[in-house]
């Protein structure tokens, strides 16, 4: 069998060392179902972000792609990072850009920590820590940002 002898020609093309039966055609289904899955899972992690902020589809998407900006050039799961933004939504960062900015800023202190804390337990503890020491979320959170990626180094 080649693929030149029509369009799913070598798709199905036995692989006998993997077992009786498998063929390339199941990976490339197997891929299919985790790209489906992994879309399912971005939606509705997103759904959640636009409930607790009260974003529209525009300013979630504006969030979602800065998500994935953050994920490539810091080596943060999407998945951490959407958890960052549910819970900044829940701290009150309602609009997309400083939404982003809090992603962004805890996502550099995971970094730096070198991933010893769950990102939903550190955005929480950052929120209290701002509380705490009554900083005004966009003004006090740069400094304190800085403080811990300055200790975690």
């Amino acid at each position: 069998q080649g693929f030149g002898n029509g369009l799913m020609a070598g798709v199905g093309y036995p692989f006998g060392f993997l077992g009786p039966g498998f063929t390339a055609g199941y990976g490339v289904s197997a891929a299919g179902t985790m790209a489906v899955r992994t879309a399912a899972e971005t939606e509705q992690a997103m759904a959640v972000v636009r409930r607790v902020t009260g974003m529209d589809r525009a300013g979630s998407d504006q969030v979602l792609s800065s998500i994935y900006g953050i994920g490539r050039s810091l080596p943060v799961p999407i998945r951490d990072l959407q958890d960052l933004a549910r819970v900044g939504g829940q701290a009150g960062f309602e609009d997309p850009r400083e939404l982003s900015s809090f992603v962004r800023t805890m996502a550099r202190i995971q970094t730096a920590v070198g991933g010893e804390v769950d990102a939903e337990t550190m955005g929480n503890q950052m929120v209290r820590s701002l509380q705490l020491f009554g900083m005004d979320r966009e003004k006090g959170m740069a400094p304190l940002a800085s403080a811990i990626i300055g200790m975690a180094n």
